[in-house]
């Protein structure tokens, strides 16, 4: 049974919660792949059987993977049925239900720039484009829901020399040094908090919702049913003030994600409990 991540702090949380639940609570021997990589390389992992399982988010699944067009006017739940059901008859993976926590993405600025010339809209980053130095991770910049799409909607004009292509974790820190005064962030960040930065509302509302939830392969769900069982109780717990908290404390207080996940995991009683998900062991 292998367990994957994608190659940023919450995926790293993520997965290590996934994975205690099932060495806990079923009889497989459990594998991780934290940090495996992109979207693109986690999901063809999964789609070869090299994993088994990892949490995803049902923006990235429709926009990124089944490449399919948002429309506004579908609710959260019809995006997740839609990603549900073309996960499963295009590539045999099924959607759990969700964690209870959404990730949406949106660029920031510094609080000074957002103060002196009154931005706190996408729509009027245009007005202070010059100003910009922005760092975005790679995937960002060639994701249809990323960056081309911001480019597009808000008539943005930022030149190549003035973005830098950045891994996920590092942008805060680059932020803080004053490499960069504009990030890509996302409403989950531990590190929102922490810095003097202005999370641009999203006023023409081009993001879907990306709600959290676990991807695993039919085939593993079917041959070991306690795999559902013993992730259930993950089923709509995670608040996003909660996942913001968690994320928090393995970036800021450097706690290890595999620390906050246990610790999380034991004080809602979740190692502790017996869910009778694997008749066959004694737990």
């Amino acid at each position: 049974m292998v367990v994957a991540s994608k190659n940023f702090t919450e995926q790293y949380i993520l997965g290590n919660i996934i994975a205690l639940m099932l060495e806990k609570h079923t009889g497989l021997k459990v594998e991780k792949k934290i940090n495996l990589g992109s979207t693109d390389i986690v999901t063809e992992a999964l789609k070869k059987g090299a994993v088994d399982i990892y949490p995803e988010y049902t923006g990235t699944g429709l926009l990124t993977v089944l490449k399919q067009p948002f429309n506004p006017k579908l609710s959260s739940q019809d995006i997740y049925n839609t990603v549900n059901k073309g996960y499963e008859d295009k590539y045999g993976i099924t959607w759990l239900e969700p964690l209870g926590f959404y990730n949406s993405q949106t660029l920031a600025i510094s609080k000074a720039i957002a103060s002196k010339f009154g931005v706190y809209k996408l729509s009027q980053l245009k007005l202070v484009e010059s100003k910009l130095k922005l760092a975005v991770p790679s995937e960002f910049l060639l994701r249809k829901d990323g960056f081309p799409n911001y480019k597009k909607v808000y008539d943005l004009n930022i030149p190549k020399s003035q973005i830098k292509l950045m891994e996920p974790n590092l942008m805060y820190q680059a932020f803080k040094t004053g490499i960069v005064n504009t990030i890509l962030v996302f409403t989950t960040d531990g590190q929102l908090s922490k810095y003097a930065i202005v999370p641009l509302e999203d006023d023409r509302h081009i993001n879907p919702p990306y709600d959290a939830a676990i991807v695993a392969r039919e085939a593993i769900l079917k041959k070991h049913p306690e795999i559902k069982c013993a992730l259930k109780p993950l089923n709509h717990l995670i608040t996003n003030k909660v996942m913001q908290s968690l994320n928090y404390q393995v970036d800021i207080e450097k706690k290890s994600p595999l620390e906050v996940a246990r610790t999380f995991l034991e004080d809602k009683g979740l190692l502790s409990i017996n869910l009778h998900c694997d008749t066959n062991r004694q737990q």
